[in-house]
């Protein structure tokens, strides 16, 4: 994969480095700009060195933030659910921040799932995890090794391809219809990928990117409640009658982005590995790893979600 970025004059100054200039709260880093996205693991591993596992960090815009990067300290602050609230509403920084924050999509309130506490966060995440039970694994995996094959099939005769939009993409995309009871139009699933994908990017299309999503999603919902039938959206609807068709939009909506961006950051990652990381690419092809093993470890060395 590619970054823009990389095609800029490395003899130009770069006006948002990693750690800003003196007179910054605590010399705190910018968790933005081109070189932390170019090197993410290298500006964590720099600020755990220098702040240690909780530090303050700059977001989009010169946002203050604390940053938590240990995993014990992780692991409290999201199970003291008393302390840390999920409301983001809470939070004491939104008066500094723009409307149009690239950050938006997935931290502004809404009446999602993930923004829930309590009895009605404990409903609504019963409620999501007893739809995904109804998925039987082995009929997904062939499906998704039929996706695999045709992909595959496609680019071959040509004898190159680009794998993130020929693939990586691709099967989760198609995976993702299958499971949610879209249609499998090609123009349509490209839509909804790349709508998910920019929203959780920092960048300017993030706010429109998850906009056309949220009304791809509503039409879904809306459909489903009228007419349900053997699919994900179907049984979640079925499942939460007390919700109101905003609830149940952004929850599927949180369902759809954990099936699409965050799988296909995790086979491209395995992918990137493999084609180059010697020692990864030889344990798997010599069958001294079995694949999931192999992306196993990806989660621990590249995590899709950091």
């Amino acid at each position: 994969m590619t970054n823009p970025q990389d095609d800029q004059d490395p003899q130009a100054p770069d006006h948002t480095p990693d750690t800003p200039p003196p007179g910054c709260p605590a010399h705190a880093a910018r968790l933005y700009g081109p070189e932390f996205r170019r090197h993410p693991a290298e500006t964590y591993q720099r600020i755990r060195r220098d702040s240690g596992q909780v530090a303050p960090v700059l977001l989009e815009g010169d946002i203050d933030a604390w940053f938590v990067l240990g995993y014990r300290e992780t692991r409290h602050v999201l199970s003291d659910t008393d302390t840390f609230g999920r409301d983001p509403r809470r939070w004491n920084g939104w008066d500094g921040v723009p409307p149009d924050w690239p950050l938006m999509p997935w931290v502004a309130y809404s009446p999602m799932m993930t923004f829930t506490e309590g009895d009605e966060h404990r409903r609504r995440s019963t409620a999501a995890s007893e739809a995904l039970a109804t998925v039987d694994p082995f009929v997904l995996r062939g499906h998704c090794e039929r996706f695999a094959d045709q992909l595959i099939d496609k680019f071959t005769p040509n004898g190159r391809a680009d794998l993130v939009y020929d693939y990586i993409y691709s099967v989760p995309a198609l995976a993702t219809a299958e499971l949610f009871g879209l249609s499998e139009d090609e123009a349509g699933l490209g839509a909804l990928a790349q709508g998910l994908t920019v929203s959780f990017l920092s960048g300017e299309e993030a706010i429109a990117g998850q906009q056309r999503v949220a009304a791809y999603v509503a039409e879904l919902v809306k459909a489903k409640r009228e007419a349900p039938g053997p699919d994900l959206t179907s049984q979640f609807v079925l499942n939460t009658p007390e919700l109101t068709e905003e609830q149940q939009t952004a929850d599927v909506m949180v369902l759809m982005a954990a099936a699409l961006p965050l799988t296909s950051y995790w086979i491209g990652n395995t992918l990137r590995l493999m084609l180059t990381d010697e020692r990864f690419a030889m344990t798997l092809s010599g069958n001294r790893r079995s694949i999931g093993e192999a992306m196993n470890e990806v989660l621990w060395a590249d995590s899709p979600l950091q």
